[in-house]
């Protein structure tokens, strides 16, 4: 629908939003009466019905709390006024502080954890690593849905996601209640989820709002960013660009062969041209920024290739052995800017066709190219500035993520003994051993802990000194006999990590 006034109208499936604002509360009412009234028309018109149980209104105050309640009212009914409306999965509070919006969160995924129990418990069950896929590939994003939009780095905020995280952290890691969300994190490998969605939020930003990233001493725009295609292209008017891999690379007519490099982090591109007695026509070589990788050095041969023989009204050949850069330009997906400038070169032209062949088998043309990419690769100026690709810019959300949360876990005064243990962050990591666990964060069945918690005393068994785990590892005589055979066994010094690299299956635990 077009816009009455300022009034904004919005469908999305069986939704319908109006957005309004005014200086004063008691003006919508006679603001939105002509807006209401050409929904009950377009209604009418379609055959439709609005549920009006569904149907409520929310104010959002800038400063005061209004006083005055609108009367708007729809197929001569009154909507209800409610200060926590719900649209598109999201719960929308008058103050927009979504306390109401996590404890939903917070339900849901108790609920979520509660049936996912039924398969473990501490000393059997699922594998950790297959709870952790679940978490990361469908509880996580189920609980970010939206954060691009409820998202602000407030401490409550954080608090309350991080709480919502640590239920799930649990059931992976298998641990007592008292081990610190920090030591969740660094066992199970899953970063803090107010880091995550932060991140998430500055991608948003950065691609859609064209807000800035920054990064330490590095700025990231989004005119920096190889955006393709954001309008949506139905998928008969796509095209591909057909090639073949049967082709004599001696054949009597012009043909080019291309190449990209990579060495020592620069990256360069290069191609020959030789008519058809064999002769060369041309050469180029070009040194790319170096956040180029070697698929787009490979298409940016080929690229400035057909821009060179675009005129010639005869066959031409160009030769490759990049198969993936001939198998993108085949396909109906959205690539990178430069695969889709190819497909445009090529789409209305019959006479250049693409060819693969091998690498470093002997074919002359082939070697050259691949030289020139490589002698591009040692010059020191840079010719063609290159886009940072979305697979850049994914994998560098992911290294600021973990620095963000390298640097909080040196910092945090939480989980010091398990930090002694384990100081680098890691998301490749997941422990998810009941009894090893207690040995990795001081949270267990030790006199120690026993005593801070529940009162009992804190000596060993042996009497000699308190029961700590350094105590059991390196002093209690009850486990010298363990000790003494696991360190023959392993060749190993006796410490922790030996305990923890011992299999599983031959494992005495202290208890």
């Amino acid at each position: 629908m077009e816009p009455v006034g300022d009034v904004k109208l919005l469908m999305f499936a069986d939704d319908i939003l109006l957005l309004s604002k005014a200086p004063a509360s008691y003006i919508f009412t006679d603001k939105l009466r002509l807006p209401l009234t050409i929904i009950e028309k377009w209604a009418q018109r379609y055959a439709l019905s609005i549920n009006m149980d569904k149907t409520n209104f929310i104010m959002f105050p800038f400063k005061k709390i209004p006083t005055y309640i609108p009367r708007l009212k729809i197929f001569g009914r009154s909507i209800g006024y409610s200060r926590i409306i719900k649209y598109l999965g999201l719960h929308f509070d008058e103050k927009l502080t979504w306390h109401q919006h996590f404890s939903i969160l917070k339900d849901r995924t108790q609920n979520l954890q509660g049936k996912l129990m039924r398969y473990t418990r501490a000393t059997w069950g699922v594998k950790p690593q297959i709870f952790k896929e679940i978490y990361t590939k469908a509880i996580e994003s189920y609980i970010l849905y939206g954060s691009e939009i409820w998202y602000s780095d407030l401490v409550k905020l954080n608090l309350k996601l991080n709480q919502i995280q640590r239920i799930s952290l649990s059931t992976i890691v298998k641990n007592y209640r008292t081990v610190s969300t920090e030591a969740l994190n660094i066992l199970s490998g899953c970063p803090p989820l107010d880091i995550v969605a932060k991140v998430k939020k500055e991608k948003f930003d950065l691609l859609f709002k064209n807000r800035a990233l920054v990064s330490h001493d590095f700025i990231l725009n989004r005119e920096d960013i190889d955006i393709v295609n954001f309008n949506f292209q139905p998928l008969w008017e796509a095209f591909i660009i057909p090639w073949t891999m049967n082709m004599d690379p001696e054949v009597n007519e012009h043909k080019i062969f291309t190449d990209g490099s990579k060495w020592n982090d620069q990256v360069g591109c290069g191609a020959i041209c030789f008519d058809n007695y064999g002769q060369e026509q041309w050469s180029f070589s070009f040194r790319l920024s170096n956040n180029a990788s070697v698929f787009i050095a490979e298409a940016v041969a080929i690229m400035e290739s057909i821009k060179k023989i675009i005129h010639i009204d005869h066959v031409c050949y160009i030769f490759t052995d990049s198969r993936s850069v001939l198998m993108a330009l085949a396909s109906c997906s959205d690539q990178t800017t430069i695969i889709e400038e190819i497909k445009l070169l090529l789409k209305n032209n019959l006479n250049i066709k693409l060819c693969w062949i091998n690498a470093h088998v002997g074919i002359s043309g082939n070697e050259i190219a691949d030289s020139l990419a490589k002698e591009a690769t040692k010059r020191q100026d840079i010719d063609i500035n290159i886009k940072y690709s979305k697979k850049w810019l994914k994998n560098h959300l992911q290294k600021i993520r973990v620095a963000c949360w390298q640097l909080r876990w040196e910092l945090s005064p939480k989980a010091r003994f398990t930090f002694g243990l384990l100081p680098q962050v890691s998301v490749h990591r997941c422990f998810g051993d009941f009894f090893l666990n207690q040995f990795l964060t001081g949270h267990g069945v030790f006199p120690v802990y026993q005593m801070k918690f529940f009162g009992k005393s804190d000596l060993c068994y042996c009497e000699r000194d308190q029961g700590t785990i350094t105590h059991y590892l390196y002093g209690c005589p009850l486990f010298h006999q363990i000790r003494r055979g696991i360190s023959l066994r392993t060749s190993l010094d006796w410490d922790l990590w030996s305990f923890c690299l011992y299999p599983k299956q031959e494992r005495v635990y202290v208890l």
